[in-house]
């Protein structure tokens, strides 16, 4: 008996969440959505008839949206090498493959290592064979928007694409992800060749301290952004506490430059963290084999001695005041803007490598070409 005398109820009669609304109930349904434990859902919605009610169509999307998580663990099976998979796994059978994948990724990893997605299959370290394409799709991208909506992935800290042909569709469902801040372990977003100016847009609103307050790497490199796009990122990236910015091949000039940099006399100071900078054409050559000329083209990094002079004053001024590495894209054969004649500024930010060569993997002979 629940209460005595005139007002006694029997468990029997019961029901809980009975004083609840159906738009209430469906918020509760809403935020216990989960497609890794979909028991969660389905238990709580056999505990009465109001809940059975109520819960027929977030049921019905819940199954949906394990569907779609399942198939993005297969395409993680699929895209890498086998025997990558049997070094991790040696006692795993084909069988497993697909469970194994869905806990990784539930745990915010890939395979032992990161939240990866390629076009490529990767073995032997950093060499990557051009023989697999997997295409990550739309689809793909919508389905990673939707786990990280609903906070699927709170512990992961990194995440990468790459040669991605969804484009700017893509980086919107994954910002449509990103914005509710359900993120907050991620201390590295590589996006790379991937998406536009469209993107970038999107992109920007959701790159605040808010939404992902462990950033610290990002890497846009070899997205065709220009100056349009980096008018979207510059002041969005201003305003995070990175250590390390790649901007490699992202078809910028002087425009897009002075868009990221922050005025002088700006409190507090943004990009105050920042230990690299790279904004060079290092990888043209080696990018020739996926672009087409024209793409390549619209990719080079087009900053001039003007542009490379304000940033050599954003660095004297104190605007960049622990920048150890930086690269601005000088180099003529890799088709960085126009030469430079001022190689003393090589120097003072640049002189230690440790920033280049541990995070960006950039081949840069000395750490700064300014």
């Amino acid at each position: 008996m629940l209460a005595t005398g005139e007002n006694a109820v029997t468990i029997g009669e019961y029901e809980p969440f009975a004083h609840l609304k159906d738009d209430e109930l469906r918020l509760i349904a809403e935020e216990l959505m989960d497609a890794f434990r979909p028991r969660i859902m389905v238990n709580l919605s056999s505990a009465s008839r109001a809940l059975r009610t109520a819960m027929q169509e977030p049921l019905a999307q819940l199954k949906e949206e394990r569907k779609a998580m399942l198939e993005l663990c297969d395409h993680m099976v699929k895209r890498h090498d086998p025997d990558d998979i049997k070094y991790e796994y040696p006692n795993a059978k084909p069988s497993d493959l697909l469970a194994i994948a869905e806990a990784e990724l539930r745990d915010g990893k890939g395979f032992g290592k990161e939240l990866y997605f390629s076009n490529t299959a990767s073995t032997f370290g950093d060499q990557h064979l051009f023989s697999t394409f997997d295409e990550f799709t739309t689809a793909h991208w919508r389905t990673l928007g939707q786990l990280i909506r609903r906070n699927s992935l709170p512990m992961a800290k990194s995440l990468t694409t790459f040669r991605d042909k969804a484009g700017d569709a893509g980086v919107i469902s994954l910002a449509d992800g990103l914005k509710h801040g359900r993120m907050p372990a991620l201390q590295k977003l590589s996006l790379s060749a991937c998406f536009g100016p469209q993107g970038a847009e999107a992109l920007a609103l959701v790159l605040t301290k808010r939404t992902l307050p462990s950033l610290k790497h990002l890497s846009l490199a070899e997205n065709p952004l220009g100056d349009a796009g980096m008018e979207f990122l510059g002041p969005a990236i201003q305003q995070l506490e990175l250590t390390w910015l790649d901007l490699v091949c992202i078809g910028i000039g002087d425009a897009g430059l002075a868009s990221l940099l922050p005025p002088s006399g700006t409190l507090p100071l943004p990009l105050a963290s920042l230990k690299a900078l790279n904004l060079s054409n290092k990888k043209m050559a080696w990018w020739s084999y996926f672009w087409e000329p024209k793409e390549l083209l619209a990719m080079r990094n087009k900053v001039t001695n003007a542009g490379r002079q304000a940033l050599v004053s954003a660095v004297r001024g104190g605007q960049l005041p622990v920048l150890k590495f930086l690269d601005s894209g000088s180099d003529s054969e890799e088709g960085g803007g126009e030469d430079s004649d001022e190689d003393e500024d090589e120097e003072e930010e640049g002189g230690e490598e440790e920033g280049g060569e541990e995070e960006g993997g950039e081949d840069s002979d000395s750490a700064a070409d300014l």
